[in-house]
């Protein structure tokens, strides 16, 4: 999930309460905007739809492929539910990618690991 998603109005709060027991466990939260994930994903400079978005994701992951034919919707419609599956692998994309860009950017720096 990312800033700005209104998919339900109990989704703010479920989301903080995640967020506060997750650092209170200890774990690292870690949110992107659309923006960061389109640059992360896409080609310098070219204009990212959610729907090319979700065509790279399925070229990357091509048994996801199947759902690309279900992501229409119409006036009005709620989004499909594999269009926030696919949203959810383009997160997961993009953390990954941060990563990579991080340990690259810092190769000798122990919070990352080995460098892969």
């Amino acid at each position: 999930m990312y800033p700005g998603t209104h998919r339900s109005r109990h989704l703010p709060a479920l989301t903080e309460a995640i967020k506060v027991l997750a650092r209170e466990r200890g774990i690292t939260v870690v949110e992107y905007t659309r923006t960061a994930m389109q640059q992360a994903l896409a080609p310098t400079g070219e204009r990212v739809t959610t729907a090319t978005l979700c065509q790279a994701i399925a070229s990357h992951y091509p048994q996801l492929t199947q759902y690309l034919s279900r992501l229409h919707r119409g006036i009005g419609d709620t989004e499909p539910y594999y269009m926030a599956l696919l949203k959810a692998v383009a997160l997961g994309l993009t953390w990954r990618k941060q990563q990579r860009r991080s340990r690259a950017a810092h190769p000798a720096c122990s919070l990352h690991g080995p460098p892969a």
